[in-house]
């Protein structure tokens, strides 16, 4: 296997992980929007980066979900961003098996060049595909509830 083909299922796992996390950031963009109250005025977060979303976000949404949501992109960073190598040498500390992928990311805005590393187990990044598919349906249950009454547009 090549150093660029880490997995078969990697892309996959991947994909999964980005298509989730872009519905529930759409999410949490059109629940502020709708808590706004005005259609014809863009929301601030409405379309911003992910940390001005979640941002935004704390000031409407429930705290336990928006530090899900926090949590959640700041591992989808390392999915989207990182380079995918195999995690064999890497051991998990409670199991004492090798990982099976690592990801290695590089810094942002450092003097000088660094990289932070997170190893991932395939069923990790498929929790954290289902993470983001549940975070997306508690923020259009949200949504929800303000367009129907059921909870504040102001």
């Amino acid at each position: 296997m090549s150093r660029r083909q880490v997995s078969p299922e990697l892309p996959h796992l991947i994909g999964e992980v980005v298509i989730a996390a872009a519905w529930a950031e759409d999410a949490g963009g059109t629940f502020l929007q709708a808590t706004s109250g005005d259609w014809d005025k863009r929301a601030t977060g409405y379309d911003d980066t992910s940390s001005r979303l979640v941002r935004a976000l704390r000031n409407t949404a429930p705290k336990a979900l928006v530090d899900r949501l926090e949590a959640a992109l700041e591992l989808r960073h390392f999915v989207v961003h990182g380079v995918w190598a195999s995690g064999s040498f890497i051991k998990h500390p409670d199991s004492d098996e090798p990982f099976d992928f690592v990801s290695m990311k590089r810094r942002y805005r450092t003097e000088a060049p660094e990289r932070d590393t997170k190893a991932f187990m395939k069923s990790a990044l498929k929790w954290l595909a289902r993470e983001f598919w549940e975070i997306e349906d508690e923020l259009e249950r949200l949504h929800s509830d303000v367009l129907f009454g059921k909870g504040k547009s102001e």
